[in-house]
This record gives structure tokens, sequence and C-alpha cells, in this order.
């Protein structure tokens, strides 16, 4: 018989098409309180249940993209205003936006922190270096 899954353990179940689905919590709205869930899928049990433990690993760690398809600048400023603010003095605040506004939004503000890639920084990193050469 099955076990059941404690809180927050997510679940794991096949959809009608035959694939298999798994959701999980990975926080919650601030504003409504309603769970904000993540849900994978895959061909099999297993290759769920380990795109899922990733998922959840993420979340833990922070590193987890905001599910409503947050670009990368409405991050940046959320980052700034909640958390950079009151962690670093006033003028290293005014470094990183000047930072931001300057290199950071304009090449990658618009990509989606769902689709942002390595390689974005990486040919972002290649032409700040070529414009100083």
């Amino acid at each position: 018989m099955a076990r059941k899954r404690g809180h927050g353990e997510g679940t794991i179940y096949r959809r009608p098409d035959g694939r298999w689905c798994a959701q999980v919590t990975v926080g919650y709205d601030p504003e409504t309180g309603r769970p904000k869930r993540r849900t994978v899928y895959g061909r099999t049990r297993q290759e769920v249940a380990e795109k899922m433990a990733r998922v959840m690993a993420e979340a833990q760690q922070g590193f987890l993209a905001d599910p409503s398809r947050e670009t990368l600048a409405q991050f940046l400023h959320r980052w700034m205003e909640t958390v950079q603010k009151h962690q670093v003095r006033a003028r290293t605040y005014e470094e990183y936006a000047k930072m931001i506004r300057r290199h950071i939004a304009p090449a990658l503000g618009h990509i989606r922190l769902d689709k942002l890639q390595p390689a974005h920084l990486q040919a972002l990193y290649a032409t700040k270096l070529q414009e100083k050469a």
C-alpha cells in the first residue's frame, strides 16, 4: 500500500495522456497567502521524481525563479529594494543600482528568469570585455 506523503513533499501522479506529473509547493504569495506551485512532467515516474527533487532543492536554496514569469529587470529591482537596501551602505547601493541600470538591464532585463541561461551572461561578459579593450 502506498504511503501518504508528508506536508511539503509534493505529489506525483500519472496523467490521462500517459505522462507523469509532479507538483510541489515552492512558497507562498505574500499578498494572498496562496501557495506557489511548480509542476514538472516526464515520461517515467523516476524521471519526474528526480526533477521534483531538483526543484525542491532549488527552492530551499532560494535559486528558484518565481513562477509568475518575472523578468530579470523586475527581479533585480525587487532584490535591490527588499534585500540590498537594508544590507549594504548607501554608496554601495547606488553603485549596484548604476551597474544594473547601465549594463545589466539594457542587455538582459527583458529576459524572463525561467529562460535566463548561462550563455546570456557569457555573451554580456564578452561584450563588456570587448567594449573595454
